[in-house]
């Protein structure tokens, strides 16, 4: 403090005073919002109308839902990419739509259960999958192929679920199960999966 302005007894009280002061700023704040009418009634009544029509409907859109939305609107724009290459919302939409009637055939003629195991390496054949399998009505057990066999065989036989979609390189961690084995490819109806590999143990 300057000592022209004050002596030491009096800088002493102005420092404890601000301090004092700065203490129960929060309080002040709070007491200030909750007095304070920062919008008019008739505005206030019109965001919460908003807010609560927006929760309403977001309440009946899921995330599949949400993003085919995406891919029917930019169907151009990027939707992922890797190493391979990249793949746009209509690819995406295109190969998501026939794997999960794929999919949804298969499990069909297999059981009533509503989960398909789902045994590969990341790739962009991951998110396919996952999309195709949401898309066709269905959950999925991610089998991570980087765990001890016996987890995986413990995990796929405990949910129950019947169909695994496995790259052709994991199809052997299974055998002896009583599943069904897919390669994505297959499932895909690309060319890679022209001749069907799905086989029953």
């Amino acid at each position: 403090f300057n000592p022209s302005f004050a002596d030491e007894t009096a800088g002493a009280a102005i420092v404890d005073a601000f301090f004092t002061l700065m203490a129960a700023m929060p309080d002040i704040i709070e007491e200030y919002a909750a007095k304070a009418n920062v919008v008019s009634p008739g505005k206030a009544r019109s965001l919460i109308d908003r807010s609560q029509a927006t929760a309403t409907a977001d309440r009946h859109r899921t995330l599949i839902g949400t993003l085919i939305e995406q891919m029917k609107r930019t169907p151009d724009r990027v939707a992922a990419s890797d190493r391979t290459g990249t793949l746009s919302y209509r690819d995406l939409d295109a190969r998501t739509a026939a794997m999960a009637g794929e999919l949804d055939r298969r499990m069909r003629e297999l059981s009533d259960s509503p989960l398909i195991a789902l045994c590969i390496d990341r790739s962009m054949a991951t998110l396919t999958t996952i999309l195709a399998i949401m898309r066709a009505g269905y959950g999925y057990v991610s089998l991570d192929p980087a765990q001890p066999t016996e987890r995986l065989r413990y995990i796929a036989e405990h949910s129950g679920a019947r169909l695994i979609v496995a790259d052709a390189a994991h199809h052997a961690i299974f055998d002896g199960m009583d599943v069904t084995l897919a390669t994505p490819q297959a499932c895909a109806g690309t060319k890679d999966g022209a001749i069907d590999d799905v086989r029953s143990t």
